[in-house]
């Protein structure tokens, strides 16, 4: 598997044909082919694309979204350039498990809605479950998801399809999941999928993983991903990253000789170059762009068993980075809060926290000797004088 944003900055000669090819699809439109014709050679290109890219799916996110956000009065297509750091989430790669550990507002939502409506379109009969433990979680997913489908280059008869809140079907037999999963794995019984989608995992109970991973028994693919924010180290996001490559964003140093970088997945390494005028660089007091890095992974070994993780910081999202009021209000936290903003804006667990208990963990307190049985038995002999049953239980 291939670093896509890695190679578009440091392989020249991959680059070049890589827009070659890209020009090459661009000029279609303008050959005045027929309909049929058209088509054949609109699959070729995306095809060639598609794999010359390492099958990572980023290059074709403008075309399949050409009207995603009006900007000085005209349309702007979605891209991941903006985003480079979350190229990593839309690779189609069979039996690879990927793990995005990031903070509060850096495009996940955008970034799987994408992933899975492209390879919705580009793979027939593939299936995806999206999962979150929380219902409003789950719904304002669902909507996002229905506003991002009225833009996608491609529409869908929904009188023909299924085309609901939280089930998707297509014409080529592909078909898109969403579920609610907390406490029990009961909604995933029955169900079967080729890629599954944990979103917001932090918050899931993680003796449910093993039931609910059964859904792609059946799958010759079982494309799993992770992601949310672990802000405490007991969450399965945590355990799921720790287990992986465990790759940081690397921002470059412009102005130094050397390739030195600044490892946003280092409080001690970022937070010195956090200004209230912007990411500046403490040795130089230059000012550093964020879109200008790398991965590095600390784990190689997480690569070796096919489990891609990274960690995603807030701080080098450009629409914070460039909007100065808002760098502001992330410079505020930062000097008001410094373990909330570490937690919530770098996306770094600092300590345990609570966690929503589940029936397993209410379980587990039942360990009063003799068990239910003897206890049973002791109250219809009277052994209790009162007996007394109450629970106030938040489980959602």
């Amino acid at each position: 598997m291939i670093d896509l944003n890695d190679k578009l900055h440091n392989d020249q000669a991959f680059t070049t044909e890589l827009h070659k090819h890209i020009h090459e699809f661009a000029d279609l439109e303008s050959q005045g082919l027929d309909l049929v014709t058209y088509r054949e050679k609109r699959d070729e290109f995306i095809r060639r694309i598609f794999n010359y890219c390492g099958k990572n799916i980023s290059m074709l996110v403008p075309y399949y979204f050409p009207k995603f956000a009006m900007k000085r009065r005209k349309w702007q297509p979605l891209s991941l350039m903006s985003r480079p750091f979350n190229m990593v989430l839309l690779v189609f790669a069979a039996y690879w498990t990927f793990v995005l550990r990031g903070s509060r507002q850096v495009g996940k939502s955008v970034t799987i809605i994408t992933r899975q409506r492209i390879i919705a379109e580009l793979v027939a009969g593939y299936r995806s479950i999206y999962i979150v433990p929380h219902g409003d979680q789950l719904t304002t997913y669902q909507r996002k998801f229905q506003s991002m489908e009225r833009l996608f280059r491609v529409p869908v008869n929904g009188n023909k399809y299924k085309q609901n809140m939280g089930f998707k079907e297509y014409p080529n037999g592909a078909e898109i999941d969403m579920l609610r999963i907390n406490t029990s794995s009961a909604s995933a019984r029955g169900k079967s999928c080729d890629e599954l989608i944990f979103d917001e995992v932090q918050g899931m109970d993680g003796n449910l993983e093993t039931d609910v991973l059964q859904v792609l028994a059946d799958s010759d693919i079982r494309t799993k991903l992770y992601t949310g924010t672990s802000t405490t180290l007991d969450t399965l996001l945590e355990a799921r990253y720790q287990e992986g490559s465990q790759g940081t964003w690397h921002i470059f140093r412009d102005n130094l000789k050397s390739r030195s970088t600044i490892d946003c997945g280092d409080p001690h390494q970022i937070i010195p170059c956090i200004k209230r005028e912007g990411l500046i660089d403490p040795k130089t007091g230059d000012r550093l762009n964020p879109l200008r890095g790398r991965y590095v992974h600390s784990n190689p070994e997480g690569l070796v068993k096919r489990m891609f993780s990274v960690h995603v910081p807030q701080i080098i999202n450009p629409d914070i980075v460039r909007n100065q009021m808002k760098w502001e209000e992330l410079h505020t936290t930062l000097m008001r809060d410094r373990t909330a903003f570490i937690k919530e804006c770098l996306g770094i667990p600092v300590a345990e926290a609570d966690r929503e208990i589940s029936e397993i963990d209410l379980r587990r307190m039942c360990v009063v000797e003799g068990g239910p049985d003897e206890r049973k038995k002791r109250c219809r002999t009277r052994k209790y004088r009162f007996i007394m049953s109450g629970m106030d239980w938040g489980g959602s």
